[in-house]
């Protein structure tokens, strides 16, 4: 980013998603409210927030380049560079899609980058553009604008399930690849993009190939970046990534076991402040979970716990990955305390399954696992210490877990078992009836649903 700063403002557009910069924290959130755009017009003024954007991860600047930017589209300046527009509106969309997950911004995203792709494809470029810039394709940024159009494609295909998403982000990327020279610095992000969606591809349909050419594109992209390259910790993240989907695959203890090494590298390489460290400390919790599980090794257990804490510590309250760390935490903790019985474990376990209901909406997908997670806890502390209060509350929270989920969903025979549990340890304590009968109501409902 600080590279790109001398660059034309067009290029630094179609660069977008392509950067990446570690400061530390503070210094960021310094600059971020303290230093002024340098740029007066609308245009570059723009691209000057969604450069902050990326680089400290203030919304507010995201918001206000979308803003501006859909008020350029009715200038003669948006005409002049349509093409830059439209790539660099669409990226800006999918960011905010990332962030608040407004399922219409990555509709208008994936649209706006395809109409950047046929612009380019048409040989229109920006005007600042010089006829010897010119790609092999008829565009010098057609491989940028493919590239966001193949990650927005697959970010639908992870939330909707579409498998015409995903076959359509492989085209796009597989294009990017074929599009960008090797010496390009765009190579191994577009590389490790299309080892990302052969990766899922194979998830679904089970095709050896697609594993294989995923591992050989996730290779040359981290072959390609130099050790001290800020997106090198992204390339091996993804690499671990792919080892750990081919260990729950085909469960081979060597790729459990390459999963961590390349994890480690990845979070060793990322310096403080990276916004994407919490992401490889979870990732690289989730490994050593794995193996945990796996082998049983106590030490394994305990730095995964440590990882998982480290990636909460980290991550913002209002971050979207901020309930994901909650959970993974919860759970690692609440496992040990059944593998320990350590009661402090378990006093953790609770608090941070809590913190986790907390911050999620009722409509949030994942809140009646969250819900169940801690009834759980409440009931396991129940068991151990005879409070009420936690009979009370993993009653409440088994409920609202049922009451949150259609009759179709796969993990409601579970929490209507819960339920039934732990009505039925109040009908115990206190004889009342009413917790006899939705006790037996709540089991039976989980057996006609299996």
């Amino acid at each position: 980013m600080a590279l790109s700063s001398t660059e034309s403002h067009e290029n630094r557009a179609a660069t977008l998603l392509h950067a990446g910069c570690g400061v530390d924290s503070a210094q960021a959130a310094e600059q971020a409210t303290s230093s002024p755009l340098t740029e007066q017009d609308p245009w570059s003024s723009s691209i000057e927030l969604l450069d902050r954007f990326e680089r400290f991860g203030n919304v507010a600047d995201l918001q206000r380049a979308i803003t501006v930017l859909e008020e350029l589209r009715s200038t003669p300046v948006w005409n002049d560079q349509n093409c830059t527009g439209l790539g660099t509106l669409g990226a800006a969309l999918l960011f905010r899609f990332n962030h608040l997950g407004n399922l219409s911004d990555l509709e208008d995203a994936i649209s706006m980058l395809k109409d950047a792709v046929d612009l380019a494809a048409r040989g229109q470029h920006d005007q600042l553009t010089k006829a010897v810039e010119l790609s092999l394709d008829g565009h010098p940024h057609k491989h940028k604008y493919l590239n966001n159009l193949g990650n927005s494609l697959k970010v639908r295909f992870d939330h909707l399930g579409e498998l015409t998403d995903l076959a359509d982000a492989i085209s796009a990327l597989g294009d990017a690849v074929d599009l960008t020279p090797r010496g390009d610095p765009d190579k191994p992000a577009c590389l490790s993009n299309l080892g990302n969606c052969l990766e899922a591809r194979f998830g679904r349909l089970g095709e050896q190939s697609d594993m294989d050419e995923a591992l050989s594109m996730f290779k040359d992209a981290i072959d390609l970046t130099p050790h001290d390259h800020p997106r090198k910790p992204e390339f091996l993240n993804n690499l671990g990534c792919f080892f750990l989907s081919r260990f729950e695959h085909l469960e081979e203890l060597s790729d459990i076991e390459h999963a961590i090494s390349t994890y480690r590298d990845a979070v060793d390489l990322v310096p403080h402040g990276y916004p994407q460290k919490p992401k490889y400390l979870n990732n690289l919790g989730n490994s050593l979970f794995t193996r945990f599980e796996r082998l049983g090794e106590l030490t394994d257990l305990d730095d995964a716990c440590s990882r998982y804490k480290d990636a909460v510590d980290l991550t913002p309250s209002d971050h979207p990955d901020k309930t994901v760390h909650l959970n993974n935490l919860g759970h690692a903790l609440f496992t040990r305390f059944q593998r320990l019985g350590d009661l402090t474990d378990l006093e953790d376990a609770v608090s941070t399954y809590r913190n986790a209901v907390d911050l999620v909406p009722r409509s949030h997908p994942e809140k009646p696992t969250y819900l169940n997670n801690l009834g759980n806890c409440c009931y396991a502390r129940f068991n151990r210490l005879g409070g009420l209060t936690d009979l009370e509350d993993s009653v409440s929270a088994f409920r609202d877990a049922v009451d949150l989920v259609s009759q179709s969903h796969p993990r409601k025979p579970r929490y209507l078992v819960n339920l039934g549990i732990a009505l039925d340890a109040r009908f115990e304590r206190f004889r009342e009836l009413a917790d006899l009968e939705e006790a037996k109501a709540a089991q039976r409902g989980a057996i006609d649903l299996e």
